[in-house]
């Protein structure tokens, strides 16, 4: 029923269950029903009537016939509720008998049995006209090569199928010629076709490691549908490399059986590769809205020229392009690329026969001059042959950049690897209007949706705008799919009904384009979590977490709790309850927090804490965040200070083991790595500055600042240089200037995050608790990573550092600890996991060994 209010009811009545009375087996001739029936393990024992179970009865029984050598068997069931029988009617179709035969040696039962339940699977269905199609792709599936098959009728519902599968073989050698740009083993390295050798374990290994890997997998017998695989792979490969007219065969002989059971077979790659074509030059034509020295720039920051004229670098320039002018607001634009290979008319002429010149190798000046009047480059480019009267200058790498024709009275010079850019279609810019949402919109408050895209209401249309809005809806974590569509273009109100001032451009005709936004919810904004492993903080531990996005109002306020529970030595835990408006004061983000630890990393201080955070993004790289704290810490007292005559020690405000901390800390971050995780380029900056105490009260005070930045930067070919400098000091505000700052918040250094090679916190002065702690702290590391193979990567680093009581202490030190080593780690994107091995070059008491290995989950920074 629908109600007026527009709510729509099921009325259901359930009724009686029907349930199975009787078994009755039709037409069944070949197998008695007292085996059929002791396959069926649901309707045999007369249950109530379930049709997938049944169905699972049914596949059995075809499964019995198939296995009797009747592979066409189907069975339909019908159940009758009102009087609980359920029939099976049959029909056997046509006996199959099997007779196998070999070329060689015979094969064994076993295997010839697994043919005929696999042949019977595939010819269960269809026609038997297809039956020998069917089989012969399972030979060849299965490496053979050479398959018969030879029916013969023995009777109305019985035939025979001899079949012989053929020959399967090995490669035993892939040779190549004609390759030039790349050698032998870069050609085998993208070939799934390659030498198995003679011994299969060998294979079988590989290809465990390549599953492992997630690579493609050798097989351990030639298959030719392989080899068109191939070709393609090695086309696409020298696409990629500027070769589009190289021409690729692959063919194979196979050798003759000699009375071996598997054959051999050689496979020849011939290659003519053709001349390389190489993108020298980009040249724009069609645009009228941007300039071209505009677009050229944007070209040469994209990617700088020379590239290879391929299909990828092609797609970059034109989405360089494309990009630019999104950027203003155009949407439509249409841009394709024309590749040129050599200019059909000379670019320039200069009056002169300069033959003995370019003969002994020289570039007259008059010659050069021209070159600079026309923009065009002559550096890293020589003389390097000539055929008759024309002269090739090339590069380094013997590619074509420019040929001289020497004419009677003049040179004619052409130009080699020009791009042309051509903007096909500009259109018209387009602002953002209204934005429009619907799909699974109750779920939260209206202003909560319109919040994330007001900002865009009037402004320029870019992609980048609008991806940016979508993903922060998606963030919302209440939606499962946001999804936005242009509705328009309408022209806006104005004078003559079209808006034409625009600042940049009073000529322009700006459309407005409304917004149509859909929403898909997910099925519930809460979720649950819980998972256990082990931690250097807790050692063995165990994780609850419970968050929801849409906790309070449909207002997406997010509340989230975690729990941790771990054993290192003794109990420690971790209790974390956070409530956050994600708009608080406009796009400020607001959080309360409240937490309870207890944990080794942190001296096993029991620290309990209340927390307000005020969080603002700025841009898409900077951060602000201001944060109120109030801790109440708790440490262990050590047995030497237990100890201490009651005349030495200190006041209760004073206590180094028990203490509170109010604090206000202000902290700006800048990040613009390129990835996240791992990065491969971009930089990170955080600095950081905490007030305790003075007029925030607190039994602790002091002032720390702490700065850490982080630089990465991308070398030869997958090689990236990432380098780390952390820095923190902790002065001032203290009532005692002699009494410790408890160690929970006090710097430490050495182990596997920060100076490897060195036991955790190991480094630095000895405090009364018979920690390692400082209130100056200073951490250098650099890392050259590179890919190994697949997944597997590998780092060279090198970790310097320390922590001091004060500054006037680092001048003590003769040496900063250091170390270098090695590590072997798996990445795998989200999860990176390895192992790293440094040597200590500077010995300290606290950690007297001379080597250690580090465990590395993630990055070291």
């Amino acid at each position: 029923t629908l109600t007026e209010e527009g709510v729509l009811t099921y009325q259901i009545r359930v009724g009686d269950p029907s349930r199975i009375k009787r078994l009755q087996i039709q037409n069944n001739f070949a197998i008695s029903n007292d085996r059929l029936i002791a396959t069926c393990d649901f309707s045999r024992l007369y249950p109530v009537y379930n049709k997938a179970d049944v169905d699972t009865d049914v596949a059995a029984m075809e499964a019995l016939y198939r296995k009797n050598n009747y592979p066409t068997a189907t069975i339909a069931p019908k159940f009758t509720a009102k009087t609980g029988l359920l029939q099976f009617q049959i029909n056997e179709g046509k006996r199959v008998e099997f007779d196998f035969v070999f070329d060689t040696n015979e094969l064994s039962s076993s295997q010839q049995n697994t043919f005929k339940e696999e042949i019977g699977k595939l010819i269960s269905t269809g026609s038997p006209s297809l039956w020998e199609r069917r089989i012969k792709a399972y030979f060849e599936n299965e490496g053979y090569h050479g398959t018969t098959i030879q029916e013969t009728v023995l009777a109305a519902s019985s035939v025979q199928l001899t079949i012989n599968p053929g020959t399967r073989y090995r490669v035993t050698r892939v040779t190549f010629s004609g390759n030039r740009a790349f050698s032998d083993a870069d050609l085998l390295r993208e070939m799934t076709v390659k030498p198995t050798g003679r011994f299969l374990w060998n294979l079988r290994i590989s290809n465990l490691i390549a599953r492992f890997l997630s690579r493609r997998e050798q097989k351990r017998f030639f298959d030719k549908d392989d080899l068109q695989n191939d070709e393609h792979r090695l086309d696409i490969l020298y696409e990629k490399a500027g070769y589009p007219n190289a021409v690729i065969e692959i063919t194979d002989k196979k050798q003759p059986l000699n009375g071996r059971n598997i054959g051999e077979v050689t496979i020849q790659v011939s290659v003519f590769e053709d001349r390389k074509e190489v993108i020298h030059r980009c040249t724009i034509s069609g645009n009228r809205a941007i300039d071209t020295a505009t677009l050229l720039k944007r070209l040469e920051s994209e990617l700088p020229l020379p590239q290879p004229n391929a299909s990828f670098e092609r797609t970059v320039y034109q989405n360089a392009i494309r990009n630019v002018y999104d950027e203003l607001g155009y949407i439509d634009v249409k841009v394709n690329d024309t590749y040129i290979s050599e200019t059909e008319t000379a670019v320039f002429e200069v009056e002169g026969n300069f033959s003995e010149s370019l003969a002994d190798g020289k570039l007259p000046l008059e010659i050069r001059d021209e070159f600079k009047r026309h923009n065009l480059t002559l550096i890293g480019l020589g003389i390097a042959t000539n055929v008759g009267n024309r002269w090739s200058i090339q590069d380094i790498d013997g590619n074509p950049r420019y040929t001289l024709k020497q004419e009677p009275t003049h040179l004619e010079v052409f130009e080699h690897g020009i791009l042309n850019l051509a903007v096909e279609t500009e259109g018209e810019q387009v602002t953002f209007g209204k934005f429009y949402f619907e799909g699974d919109t109750d779920v939260v408050k209206q202003h909560v949706l319109e919040r994330e895209v007001r900002h865009l209401a009037g402004e320029r249309w870019t992609s980048d705008g609008l991806s940016r809005a979508l993903q922060n809806l998606s963030g919302l974590g209440i939606f499962r799919s946001v999804q936005a569509e242009p509705r328009g273009p309408e022209k806006i109100a104005g004078g003559d009904g079209v808006k034409t001032t625009d600042a940049e451009n009073p000529h322009a005709i700006l459309r407005t384009y409304d917004v149509l936004v859909t929403v898909e919810k997910q099925q519930q904004p809460r979720t649950f979590s819980y998972g256990g492993g082990y931690g250097f903080a807790e050692g063995w531990n165990g994780t609850l977490e419970l968050t929801n996005s849409n906790f309070l109002f449909k207002r997406n306020i997010r509340g989230s709790f975690r729990s941790r529970l771990g054993w290192r030595d003794e109990l420690g835990y971790l209790v974390d309850a956070r409530l956050t408006e994600p708009w608080l004061i406009g796009r400020t983000r607001g959080t309360l927090r409240l937490s309870a630890k207890k944990l080794e990393i942190d001296d096993n201080v029991r620290a309990l804490q209340g927390s307000f955070i005020l969080s603002r993004k700025l841009g898409e790289s900077h951060r602000l965040d201001l944060r109120y704290s109030y801790r109440d810490l708790n440490q262990p007292v050590s047995p030497m200070e237990q100890g201490t005559p009651p005349e030495l020690s200190l006041s209760e405000e004073q206590n180094a083991f028990s203490t509170t901390v109010s604090s206000l800390r202000f902290s700006w971050t800048y990040d613009a790595r390129v990835r996240y995780l791992n990065p491969i380029g971009g930089m990170f900056n955080e600095l950081t500055l905490e007030y305790a105490g003075g007029f925030l009260q607190g039994g602790t005070s002091f002032i720390k600042t702490t700065t850490d930045t982080r630089y990465y930067q991308k070398l030869i070919g997958s090689l990236v240089l990432a380098t780390a400098v952390r820095c923190g000091i902790t002065t001032g505000l203290r009532s005692n200037r002699r009494a410790e700052l408890i160690s929970f918040e006090r710097f430490w250094a050495g182990g596997s995050t920060t100076v490897r090679g060195y036991a955790e916190r190991s480094l630095g002065p000895e405090d009364s608790t018979g920690t390692y702690r400082g209130d100056v702290q200073f951490i250098f590391n650099t890392e050259l990573r590179f890919p190994i193979y697949s997944v597997i990567r590998g780092a060279f680093f090198f970790d310097a550092g320390n922590v001091w009581d004060s500054l006037a202490d680092i001048e003590t030190l003769t040496r900063l600890p250091s170390a270098v080593g090695a590590g072997l780690y798996l990445d795998f994107g989200a999860l990176t996991v390895g192992l790293d091995y440094a040597i200590p070059l500077v010995s300290v008491p606290s950690s007297p060994d001379t080597r250690r290995a580090h465990f590395r989950l993630g990055s070291t920074f």
